[in-house]
């Protein structure tokens, strides 16, 4: 019987074996099935028997349905991405509404995301979001999820930039993040780089490829104007082998989860990042 995590380490590092525990966008899935004609159980059965043993998922995915159709292919969750508008009020204290989906899934992390900034926020808006992370933290803390930030590829995001994902880290001591390899690339700057930074704080991992040559999902600007699509894991420039080995080095093992949004061939591009994330096992 499937045994799926109901909750994690409290530990930022969930130290494990040398293996690569690889999670996928359940979104991947329903775009490799609404692309190739099939079910979305015979993609996740592709997933599974490539390794893949846990899935990202949507709010609006958060069903029993999906629930019983992710077990049934040995599939648990992972993290739940949410979204969080801290900007507009205080975040309530007494709010943990939030928290109802992720714990019917069985999820083990959440991902907190923050309103885009907009032009008529003031300077207390930034102050309102560390405050809203911190109440949403405590209460996945209390239930036993890890929370998480990201380094989101949004020039609008208050996780966008360096310096303020150090802030809101420094200002929250029990929050995680979640490092997407690929996010960076929006502000000119290498994931090996700012690695050291973060390090001590990486829960999660978004591995997400980019080439200025690929031509095959959703494209970012650089600063200079290149534009950088997203690729299949180990087919762009991201230094992968460097990255892995410096998170073996630091005894960092955590999940890493396939992120190809806007591929032509989805379920060809989940399968040949996995190939490539298990030849990094060591």
């Amino acid at each position: 019987m499937l045994q799926c995590a109901t909750s994690p380490e409290s530990a930022f590092h969930a130290l494990r074996t040398h293996t690569v525990t690889l999670s996928v966008f359940f979104q991947h899935a329903k775009a490799a099935a609404a692309q190739r004609g099939e079910d979305i159980a015979a993609i996740l059965r592709h997933f599974r028997t490539a390794g893949i043993e846990t899935v990202e998922l949507d709010s609006c995915d958060a069903t029993p349905e999906t629930l019983a159709l992710l077990r049934g292919e040995g599939l648990c969750v992972g993290s739940m991405p949410i979204w969080f508008n801290f900007t507009d009020a205080s975040f309530n204290p007494a709010d943990t509404g939030f928290l109802r989906h992720p714990l019917a899934m069985g999820a083990t992390h959440l991902l907190i995301l923050p309103a885009l900034r907009r032009q008529e926020d003031g300077p207390d808006a930034f102050a309102r979001t560390i405050e809203g992370v911190r109440g949403v933290s405590a209460h996945c803390r209390a239930a036993g999820l890890v929370p998480m930030i990201e380094d989101f590829d949004d020039l609008r995001s208050p996780t966008c930039r360096p310096d303020d994902i150090a802030r809101l880290l420094d200002a929250v001591p029990d929050l995680a993040f979640t490092f997407d390899t690929g996010n960076f690339a929006i502000l000119g700057e290498s994931p090996l780089d700012l690695y050291p930074r973060f390090a001590g704080r990486i829960a999660y991992l978004h591995a997400k490829d980019r080439s200025a040559k690929a031509e095959c999902g959703a494209a970012v600007a650089a600063p200079d104007g290149t534009m950088l699509r997203s690729c299949p894991v180990g087919a762009g420039d991201i230094p992968f082998a460097e990255l892995f080995r410096r998170l073996a080095a630091d005894g960092i093992d955590v999940p890493v989860a396939i992120e190809c949004f806007g591929a032509d061939n989805m379920l060809s591009s989940v399968l040949s990042s996995a190939r490539f994330l298990r030849g990094l096992e060591g």
